[in-house]
């Protein structure tokens, strides 16, 4: 969903049977999904999408991170 944010679009809901082919993930899906990890490069890259992409001020996320720093539960994620 993150990296569909930067797009307009919208979405159309039709039922199976107006389908003409059958989404094959929808129908195939896996009963067990591995557990992975993102790599840090990875996810530094992924937060900063998303901080590029925050419909927010500098002076607001600003203030969110002072605040982050200031709560003892977030201290524990970073």
């Amino acid at each position: 969903m993150l990296r569909l944010r930067k797009y307009d679009f919208t979405l159309e809901y039709k039922p199976g049977k107006e389908m003409i082919v059958a989404d094959a993930l929808s129908r195939n899906y896996l009963k067990e999904v591995p557990k992975q990890e993102i790599p840090y490069s990875e996810m530094d890259y992924v937060i900063h999408a998303v901080i590029s992409d925050l419909p927010i001020s500098q002076e607001r996320l600003n203030q969110f991170e002072e605040e982050t720093e200031k709560d003892e539960t977030l201290q524990l994620l970073s």
